[in-house]
């Protein structure tokens, strides 16, 4: 059965060593056969991940740490929390972070799952969403931030 098209194809190059000589088979791609034969060939130099691989430039992806405070008279932590995830859960959004039972807090990042940016509007909607939540005593909603490089502290 011959290979799917996309393998590469390997062959010997040269006569097959013994086993007692102690050299090994040397395998070469067909078509780098010429380079690699060559010595005066400069090496190659590796590639740079393109920028996608490392989210840069266009690929840049952003979201958003945000703090809020809740007042317990209002909603337990546990059903802030509840209501604070079916939110961004119904934007399609994901939030990494935790929260005060004593201090009554939640705090985290916020981004895009399916691999996208949030945007100036998204910080402004959620930041709409939390003044609009009667349990909600504060918030504070920071600028939009790189999501993988973030604005993390040491």
């Amino acid at each position: 059965m011959a290979p799917p098209p996309c393998w590469p194809v390997f062959r010997l190059s040269g006569p097959l060593p013994s086993r007692t000589n102690g050299q090994a088979n040397r395998l070469s791609a067909p078509h780098h056969q010429e380079s690699l034969n060559d010595p005066s060939s400069p090496p190659q130099e590796p590639l740079p991940p393109p920028a996608k691989k490392l989210h840069v430039g266009e690929f840049q992806e952003f979201g958003i740490q945000l703090t809020f405070a809740l007042k317990p008279e209002l909603a337990s932590f546990e059903e802030a929390l509840d209501r604070w995830l079916a939110f961004i859960e119904s934007q399609g959004w994901g939030f990494g972070g935790g929260g005060s039972l004593s201090g009554h807090e939640i705090d985290g990042y916020l981004c895009q799952l399916a691999g996208d940016t949030l945007t100036e509007s998204d910080r402004e909607q959620t930041a709409q969403w939390l003044a609009s939540q009667p349990w909600v005593a504060s918030h504070q909603v920071a600028p939009l931030s790189d999501a993988w490089y973030g604005p993390w502290e040491a």
